[in-house]
């Protein structure tokens, strides 16, 4: 019989990328997302799914064979999350329940579910979306030793990369700036420290977990480098020989400070994407995707 990857948000900006390596590597993938999907793939199936309906989830799911959850769908964002407190409850822990109990339906393996690095500082800078990440760690700790669920939080810092044309984060609205001739607002000076990630290395991080017979209940997707946004900048600008209109501004609101953590160790077979490299294949997807 058939084993399955079940990705959930799968259409979202993280969510795209996993789910492209996976179909890349041949394995079958099943996504569900609320947004739907147009783009018919060989080993793909696709289910416009809310997953708060835990009938639908159950009964579209039961027929497969499922081997992992690689669950993504969440409610993002420090602004958003705050403005809109009981969305982010249902969409970052309620949905995240909902999969956890499928799981233990359906006798799914392996769980990987993603946090955010903001929950390591949450109790200096505290803020509705690191609540509803952290709870949901509390939950998958609590049920991987009374349930022995094989489940592993993946934590991440600043993720930029492609399929980002929605985000705001620092890195994809500096090069918007540069390719659509804006204007790129920046923050307290420019002295905000980010540990940025490539999206490209999750995927490959995910695959490197499931192959393992025991996964850990934490793992932090970081580089332990943090840099300044200015530098960042400085960085762009001699990679493409060219200026950015920028406006510096005043500190910013519900700005959380990346707190510095643990990096992933090289010799355990994850080698992470240098900044300048993934800067260019970021920026080679707007220019080939939406530069006129």
């Amino acid at each position: 019989m058939n084993k399955y990857i079940l990705i959930t948000g799968c259409e979202g900006f993280i969510g795209k990328n996993v789910k492209n390596f996976f179909l890349s590597q041949n394995y079958k993938v099943i996504g569900i997302d609320k947004k739907s999907c147009l783009k018919k793939r060989k080993n793909f199936t696709f289910y416009k799914i809310d997953l708060k309906n835990v009938l639908d989830l159950k009964k579209k799911l039961s027929k497969f064979n499922i081997e992992s959850i690689v669950h993504l769908a969440a409610m993002p964002g420090i602004i958003d999350c705050n403005k809109n407190i009981s969305k982010a409850f249902n969409d970052n822990i309620l949905s995240t329940i909902n999969i956890f109990n499928l799981s233990e339906n359906l006798n799914i393996k392996k769980i990987f579910y993603f946090s955010s690095l903001s929950t390591y500082n949450f109790i200096k800078n505290p803020h509705i979306y690191a609540l509803t990440k952290k709870f949901s760690q509390d939950i998958a700790v609590t049920q991987n030793k009374y349930l022995k669920r094989n489940s592993c939080c993946i934590n991440l810092s600043n993720v930029y990369g492609e399929f980002s044309e929605n985000k705001n984060s620092f890195i994809h609205m500096m090069i918007k700036a540069e390719v659509f001739k804006k204007v790129l607002n920046v923050y307290n000076k420019g002295f905000q420290k980010r540990d940025f990630i490539y999206v490209g290395d999750i995927p490959k991080t995910l695959n490197f977990l499931m192959k393992k017979k025991t996964i850990p209940y934490k793992f932090n997707l970081c580089t332990s480098k943090l840099i300044n946004l200015l530098n960042v900048i400085k960085i762009y600008k001699k990679m493409i020989k060219s200026n950015i209109k920028i406006r510096f501004l005043s500190k910013q609101k519900n700005y959380s400070e990346t707190k510095k953590m643990k990096s992933v160790n090289k010799s355990k077979g994850i080698k992470l994407t240098n900044l300048e490299i993934g800067l260019i294949k970021t920026r080679n997807f707007y220019i080939k995707n939406f530069k006129k």
